[in-house]
């Protein structure tokens, strides 16, 4: 596999257009084929990938999932899609990202997990924020030690366009704000910690004008501070360097870092590009 090209099917001509271009630049990946509900939609999509004379379409994903051509699936439609999908996929030794959210209920999450690894083949959540360059410049101090312990992290999704349509079918079905939106902060904040198991978790809808609003919390190794309010922010990390009794607190708001001590007094700032 890693001598050739993974061959990519993608599903869902939604986000599974940016996600499908991503495929196709990378000189390891070639999307080979498409899934979709609407013909047209393939075919408009088709036009814009390099060899878009020679992609297969396919309206059903259980025939997509036999083609031995295929060497992954990227699954990107409705949630409650996700794992019934991708368990055809892992089915027929084939390898596969999801867009977020993995599944509906930890329940099928777990289905799908058992189902992979029994099968020998990769199965990816695609959590693309753990990957933005902001985070990974924090996540990489973190593991050097420079903060001392991480012991509590808080996260803030907010989305300001390209809100889903707020019914119950999608609230009930795909899970509303948190698991659609709230997993990526959430995703982004856990491994910025060093993937911690957590010993307590604060979910709770924000207070705000902002359709989608989410804050999320973890503290890690038992230790359960008492938090004073804190102003809206993206993601921060509290930590405290054992050696000197000091506190830090950083906060990432889209490609700016800051970094403050325990009272909040301005320390440093960076920016980071992608």
């Amino acid at each position: 596999m890693a001598s050739k090209k993974v061959r990519v099917c993608v599903v869902g001509m939604g986000i599974g257009r940016p996600n499908g271009q991503a495929l196709a630049r990378n000189p390891r990946g070639e999307v080979v084929a498409l899934c979709d509900l609407d013909e047209d939609r393939m075919k408009d999509f088709a036009n814009s990938l390099p060899n878009k004379d020679n992609i297969k379409f396919y309206t059903d994903y259980k025939k997509m999932c036999k083609d031995k051509e295929i060497d992954a699936v990227f699954v990107g439609t409705p949630n409650q899609w996700h794992v019934p999908i991708a368990l055809e996929a892992v089915k027929n030794d084939k390898h596969v990202m999801v867009t977020k959210p993995l599944a509906d209920s930890e329940q099928a999450a777990k289905k799908l997990v058992k189902a992979a690894e029994s099968a020998g083949v990769v199965n990816m959540m695609s959590l693309s924020t753990r990957f933005d360059k902001s985070c990974t410049y924090l996540g990489n101090m973190a593991r050097e030690g420079q903060f001392g312990e991480i012991y509590y992290a808080r996260a803030r999704s907010v989305r300001r366009s390209g809100i889903p349509a707020w019914n119950l079918g999608f609230i009930k079905k795909g899970g509303g704000a948190f698991r659609d939106m709230g997993v990526h902060v959430l995703d982004a904040i856990w491994w910025v910690m060093g993937l911690p198991k957590p010993s307590a978790q604060l979910v709770s809808p924000a207070q705000s004008s902002v359709p989608e609003v989410l804050d999320t919390g973890i503290m890690s190794k038992n230790r359960r501070r008492s938090m004073s309010s804190m102003p809206p922010m993206i993601m921060q990390v509290d930590s405290s360097d054992l050696r000197t009794g000091s506190g830090f607190r950083w906060r990432v708001s889209g490609h700016r870092i800051s970094l403050k001590n325990s009272n909040w007094k301005f320390l440093a700032q960076k920016q980071v590009q992608n």
